[in-house]
């Protein structure tokens, strides 16, 4: 993607899916004024996958629908554009962290 790159200057997100149909709908980690520089997201799954059901992450590749695999401990990045959502949770407690790194120059 050639992004000029130059940090983390948000803080984190700490999500925590502790209801049953809590999710996100489809959307993308950019948009005006600040948002506007991000340019990748990255997810850290902080639950044992065998702690709930549902929940699972899923982005898209411009029409397909694609599950990220679940695991302690795994991140997944991409970039900040991409649309992505969170299934609805049904059973148990979901927790991740999401961080967004940030480019020089917003997207025009």
């Amino acid at each position: 993607y050639k992004f000029e790159l130059l940090g983390l200057t948000e803080s984190i997100q700490y999500t925590i899916y502790n209801e049953t149909n809590a999710h996100y709908n489809w959307h993308m980690d950019f948009g005006s004024g600040s948002l506007s520089r991000r340019k990748l997201s990255l997810v850290l799954q902080l639950t044992d996958p065998d702690e709930y059901e549902g929940g699972e992450l899923q982005i898209t590749d411009g029409g397909n629908a694609k599950e990220v695999e679940k695991g302690l401990g795994h991140i997944v990045v991409f970039p900040s554009f991409t649309l992505h959502r969170v299934i609805p949770l049904r059973s148990g407690i979901r927790k991740t962290a999401v961080v967004w790194v940030n480019g020089l120059t917003p997207y025009k």
